[in-house]
């Protein structure tokens, strides 16, 4: 069987190998070979660890991200798999399975907001929780080189081109809630009109109409709605 340090240091790496890391310093690796793999932690994973763990992303030192979808009462919708940044607030708030790698977040009226397979960037964890037995600077330093050989960029690689100015995965998700718990508008000009505004109340600035309308024109234009 392949020892670890053959395979690749992934990009990212599950939520669960997050926590074997910080608990054994075991390397993280691919998660369809991990999953193969047996786990020889010298102690395991404590409360201690989880805690620590999840303290780094609480506070938002170490960022994470999941497939997002919404566990109603009124059945479960999958919201088309949409892959979300985790905010800080959610690891006080909700569940975390950390064997399954994912988060529920009950919410208000019943529903429960569920964010599976979730992954932490790897060398960001690294940094956060150094190995004691590989000085950081060597230890990073032969990460990013075996990322690097992968042509894996780096989270301190500077990344090209122009950032984006609004965060529209939320702006997609405030939709997707809406969507779900009250229905959306008839009309494509009225939902624009309310997303105006809460862009205005949660950014304090609002995009252009045409680029609001251009983010929810294809709800209206869909194919399935086209048809109905």
């Amino acid at each position: 069987m392949r020892q670890r340090s053959e395979f690749p240091l992934p990009e990212r790496c599950s939520l669960y190998q997050a926590l074997f890391w910080v608990s054994d310093f075991i390397r993280p690796i691919e998660d369809h070979h991990f999953v193969l793999m047996q786990h020889a932690a010298t102690s395991g994973p404590t409360d201690e660890h989880k805690q620590n763990l999840l303290q780094a992303l609480s506070l938002g030192h170490l960022e994470a991200n999941g497939t997002y979808w919404c566990d109603g009462f009124l059945g479960t919708d999958a919201r088309d798999d949409q892959t979300l940044d985790l905010k800080p607030r959610v690891w006080k708030e909700g569940d975390v399975d950390w064997q399954e790698s994912s988060l529920r977040l009950p919410q208000p009226l019943g529903d429960t907001d569920v964010y599976d397979r979730i992954t932490v960037p790897t060398i960001r964890l690294m940094e956060i929780f150094p190995d004691p037995s590989d000085p950081a600077p060597v230890g990073l330093d032969t990460a990013r080189n075996s990322l690097a050989k992968t042509n894996i960029r780096t989270p301190t690689t500077k990344q090209r081109g122009r950032p984006e100015k609004y965060n529209w995965p939320e702006f997609h998700a405030e939709i997707a809630v809406r969507a779900d718990l009250d229905g959306l508008p008839g009309s494509q000009a009225e939902l624009e009109r309310s997303m105006a505004d809460w862009c205005q109340d949660n950014w304090d600035v609002s995009p252009a109409d045409s680029t609001i309308r251009e983010k929810i024109s294809p709800i209206y234009n869909h194919l399935r709605k086209v048809r109905k």
